[in-house]
């Protein structure tokens, strides 16, 4: 492990905590680069978030708000050793092959390699929704998501704003929330 490495471990160590608190969170882990052991000094650290069926937009707004204002989210210029939240998805669509392209190695490597900081369980299922990736592996016990990172379990406070969040009064939350964002990103999109 170089020294970039080591650095950004660090930081996701001092920053993992504050998933314990995303209420509807299911998986919180690490991808791409910094899972692949493959970074430089420009590097950011790359989430890849499962929450709940029908509470998306609310995982990653509290998610986003939360490194803001920590203020290790990476945004604009800011990349270098920022947490970058573009990859999210509910537990009711944990099969990638629909996104796959043809005889793709890289997503079933992609998928073997994350690393789960906060996991109930999810991780489990991910692997089962994915089993069409074990074909690119040698033996089908390769193909199993290493869980030694996982060290947090949601807080009360997660807890309480599920209670909080459920039934109807989250689900308009959920909706607008959802309306919010794509309403932004259409905006980028513009730009």
């Amino acid at each position: 492990m170089n020294e970039t490495e080591k650095k950004l471990w660090k930081k996701v160590n001092r920053y993992a905590w504050l998933l314990k608190f995303i209420p509807f969170l299911r998986m919180a882990a690490v991808c791409n680069n910094l899972a692949f052991g493959k970074v430089n000094i420009g590097s950011d650290i790359d989430l890849f978030i499962v929450a709940d069926k029908g509470r998306l937009f609310t995982v990653r707004t509290f998610i986003t708000f939360l490194f803001h204002f920590f203020g290790v989210r990476r945004h604009g210029n800011k990349i270098a050793e920022r947490f970058c939240l573009s990859f999210f998805i509910d537990d009711s669509a944990l099969n990638l092959k629909n996104i796959a392209i043809d005889k793709d190695i890289y997503l079933a490597f992609w998928i073997k390699s994350i690393l789960p900081l906060i996991d109930d369980g999810v991780s489990r299922e991910f692997v089962l929704a994915n089993d069409w990736a074990c074909e690119y592996f040698e033996r089908s016990e390769d193909f199993r998501i290493d869980e030694s990172r996982v060290a947090y379990e949601k807080s009360f406070i997660g807890r309480f704003f599920e209670i909080l969040l459920d039934g109807v009064f989250g689900n308009f939350i959920e909706n607008q929330l959802c309306k919010w964002q794509q309403k932004r990103a259409c905006a980028k999109m513009e730009i």
